[in-house]
Parts: C-alpha cells; structure tokens; sequence
C-alpha cells in the first residue's frame, strides 16, 4: 500500500518535531507531550515511515522509554 504523500503543513510539522526531538533533553516530559499533540493533531501516524523514523530518532539519541511509549501509543513495529 502506497503512503499518501505529504503535504507541505505536514512537512512543516515533521520538521517541528524533528526539532524537538533534537532538543528533547531539556525537558523531555513536556517536549514529549508536545510531539504526541502534533503527531495526533496533524495525523501524522497516516505516515508509517515517518512515525518509524520518530521512533528511530528517538532510540538513536538515547531516549529508548520514550521510542518505547512512541511505540506502544501508535503500534509502531
């Protein structure tokens, strides 16, 4: 099944969020919160390799209890 191609608030979102994950240690509680609220807000999880790669993101720059609730939340595999 082909993803549906993003449009450009999408994109603009996932760049927000890559954004908050790259400054995700000064406050990863809040910060968190905030990416789930984007996430939701924008139906970015229409959007499995993006939500994939969030994940990746996640567990890449150390924060695997989030990757992991990431995960969990939105059936990420």
């Amino acid at each position: 099944m082909k993803e549906k191609s993003l449009s450009p608030a999408e994109a603009f979102v996932i760049t927000k969020i890559e954004h908050l994950i790259s400054n995700f240690y000064n406050d990863p509680e809040n910060i968190f919160k905030k990416i789930l609220e984007l996430i939701d807000e924008h139906k970015i999880t229409e959007h499995k390799e993006i939500m994939n790669y969030f994940f990746d993101l996640l567990t890449i720059k150390g924060f695997v209890e989030y990757a992991d609730e990431l995960a969990k939340k939105y059936n990420i595999q």
